[in-house]
């Protein structure tokens, strides 16, 4: 059973527009809190509030998505959709210990290399 919040969008801009969206609604739910408990403008915060906010979240997703395009890497880590929700939860919140053989056969890595060759197995 999948939730709209697990499921993967597959346009980075709407992707981009979801996640301002939402990050004005905590901006202007925080900032509400905070002009009603300190007494202070609440628009002037506001606007200083959101423009921080957006500019931050622009300029991380340039750098993300440039990184993707180029160095076709992906920044996000989506650990539950490799390992299930169960292991990722498990390692996450009890905060266990995994052997490299476990992290294998879990598929947290791809490859076990002994310590002393591992600069050469990374080139």
């Amino acid at each position: 059973m999948s939730s709209f919040f697990s499921k993967k969008i597959k346009n980075p801009y709407l992707s981009l527009g979801f996640n301002l969206v939402n990050a004005l609604l905590v901006i202007f739910l925080f900032t509400f809190y905070v002009s009603v408990a300190q007494d202070i403008p609440f628009r002037k915060r506001l606007a200083e509030m959101a423009c921080i906010g957006l500019n931050v979240g622009a300029l991380t997703f340039c750098i993300g998505y440039d990184v993707h395009l180029f160095f076709h890497i992906e920044l996000i880590i989506r650990l539950p959709g490799e390992v299930g929700r169960f292991r990722a939860k498990e390692v996450l919140m009890t905060r266990k210990f995994v052997s490299a053989e476990e992290a294998v056969r879990w598929g947290f890595v791809t490859k076990v290399v002994p310590h002393d060759t591992s600069m050469e197995a990374t080139f």
